[in-house]
Parts: structure tokens; C-alpha cells; sequence
């Protein structure tokens, strides 16, 4: 079930990559690492654990059903607030620098609401000068409310189009950053929404 309306446009000047102006060098570091991973090539590298039309079950946490020509990926675990759980990737590229991805984190920190860890979320990214968000909207899933925003970043290697689709509970928060060129973006709309409704928690969340 979605909901949409488009966020103000913004105004100001961009730069690429300004960590520097995050609150925080823990919110600096996780949003770096969180850039390479989903940006860089370096998910490339990992071995891949399920295919398309397979159902993926991530360490008890979530189920996801993959789209043929979809693959899951062996990342590795980030352990301050938070696990980088896995990333899916189409198993080829579409021809721009972004191979289209979905980045899956669980996360533990607290937040009395699901609107107040959007509007953390949305904080934290939109402080990252390279970023212009563009769109937002309610959604459910697995009997969650929660909430998505889609917005523009800009890097060394061109401009991404992300939409972050965030799940709120009060034991563990889920946050599903689905990624790919800002002009392919929309090409591959239908498999992103594919895979993030196919979202399940596992047992016991």
C-alpha cells in the first residue's frame, strides 16, 4: 500500500561526499560505509547466496523473494547501532556506472515512533550536501507502518537515484535502500517494489 506527495524543491549549492558536515562522527562513519557499499563497486566482489525466484531468509530476521535475474550477496556486518544485513543485485547492469541494488540494514537503536526514526533518517541523509531529496510516502508491510522517501546523490561516478523504505518496530528497525542510476531509476521500479513487498519478518520479530 503506498501513499506519495513530492517534498519542496530545494535550493543551494551540492558537493560531493561532505561527511564532514554529518553531527556526528558516528553518523559520518556509517553513512560512509554505507556509500561504499552501495555506491562502489566492491559488492561486486562477494559470493553470491540465492537467485531470482528463490525466497532469502537472512539470519532470522526477515524473509525476501527475488525477482528472476536478482542475487543475493555475502556482505559484511557493520556492528556499531546497526548490521548491514545484505545487498541484492540484478545479475547484470544496465549499461550506467550503478548496478541496480537493494541494501537491507536491521537496526537497534530506539525510537518512541516510526515517524521519528523517518525523520532521523531523512535528517541524517539529507545533511550530506551531494544529497537532494525528492519524494516521500507512507507504506506497509508485513503488518508494519512505515515510511519512503526517495532523493538524488551525487558522486565521483555520476548521479544515483535512492529510495529508502523505512520499518519501524519497537525491538529492531529495518531499513531497505533500493539504488540505481537517477535515469534508469524508474526502469527498474517494478522489481525494487517487488522485492521490498515481499518483505517478511522472521521469528520472533
Amino acid at each position: 500500500m503506498y501513499t506519495n506527495k513530492r517534498a519542496p524543491k530545494q535550493k543551494g549549492t551540492r558537493k560531493k561526499f561532505a561527511f564532514q558536515n554529518l553531527p556526528c562522527p558516528m553518523i559520518q562513519k556509517i553513512f560512509a560505509f554505507i556509500s561504499g557499499l552501495l555506491i562502489l563497486s566492491i559488492v561486486f566482489l562477494f559470493v553470491p547466496e540465492a537467485h531470482g525466484g528463490e525466497e532469502f531468509f537472512h539470519r532470522g530476521s526477515f524473509f525476501l523473494r527475488l525477482p528472476e535475474g536478482w542475487e543475493n550477496t555475502r556482505v559484511p556486518a557493520f556492528d556499531y547501532d546497526f548490521t548491514l544485513s545484505a545487498v541484492v543485485l540484478k545479475t547484470s547492469g544496465d549499461g550506467t556506472q550503478f548496478r541496480p541494488q537493494v541494501g537491507i540494514t536491521t537496526e537497534y537503536t530506539h525510537h518512541p515512533s516510526a515517524e521519528s526514526y523517518y525523520q532521523r533518517v531523512v535528517r541524517d541523509t539529507t545533511a550530506i550536501s551531494a544529497v537532494t531529496k525528492e519524494e516521500e510516502g507512507t507504506i506497509i508491510l508485513d503488518g508494519i507502518d512505515g515510511f519512503w522517501f526517495t532523493y538524488l546523490w551525487e558522486t565521483v561516478e555520476g548521479t544515483a537515484r535512492v529510495r529508502a523504505y523505512l520499518l519501524h518496530t519497537p525491538f529492531v528497525s529495518y531499513r531497505l535502500l533500493c539504488l540505481a542510476s537517477e535515469n534508469t531509476f524508474f526502469n527498474h521500479l517494478p522489481d525494487f517494489k517487488s522485492i521490498v513487498t515481499s518483505f517478511r519478518r522472521g521469528e520472533g520479530k
